[in-house]
């Protein structure tokens, strides 16, 4: 693994210069190689980094596009720049890894980020895992559990047939 500086050396041929390279350098918390280079510089409000140079005419992009393509290669068009290591902050080259939109959803959900949580982690259910394996295994209508729980009828049969409670 090469330090930033190290990297810097490489990065001559980049089509990068090396002006604005110093200048993102010197956003950076740099601590090992293997670590998280953490961004101090201004941040998206969604925490992604964001560096910007030429400010009249606008140039800014997050802070880890702006790495991958001074450490690696312009990124291609409709690929995305993706994190390992989940740190939205990080523009350490070595965490990241170019995707497309579909795959960056993948690894979203896969990693447990994605916004709709399921079952018990939603906030406003209604029912446990314990309680929807009851009623799918019991012959109690839907309307009698619902009298018991004092919840909708609804409420029970999408439980029952699938509809919600899907990950069961």
């Amino acid at each position: 693994m090469l330090t930033p500086r190290e990297y810097q050396r490489l990065a001559l041929g980049s089509a990068v210069p090396l002006q604005l390279f110093e200048l993102f350098l010197s956003k950076v918390q740099y601590s090992d190689p293997e670590d998280c280079w953490e961004w101090t510089g201004a941040k998206y409000p969604s925490g992604y980094g964001a560096f910007g140079w030429a400010y009249r005419q606008g140039f800014c992009q997050r802070a880890h596009r702006f790495s991958w393509e001074a450490y690696r290669e312009p990124i291609p068009r409709g690929f995305q720049v993706l994190h390992r290591c989940d740190n939205r902050a990080c523009v350490n080259p070595n965490h990241l890894f170019l995707g497309d939109h579909a795959s960056n959803m993948l690894d979203r959900n896969l990693k447990g980020r994605q916004a709709r949580q399921l079952g018990e982690c939603q906030g406003r259910h209604k029912l446990t895992e314990w309680l929807v394996r009851e009623i799918r295994e019991s012959g109690q209508s839907d309307r009698e559990w619902a009298r018991q729980l004092g919840i909708s009828h609804m409420t029970v049969g999408r439980a029952r047939r699938g509809r919600t409670w899907k990950h069961l």
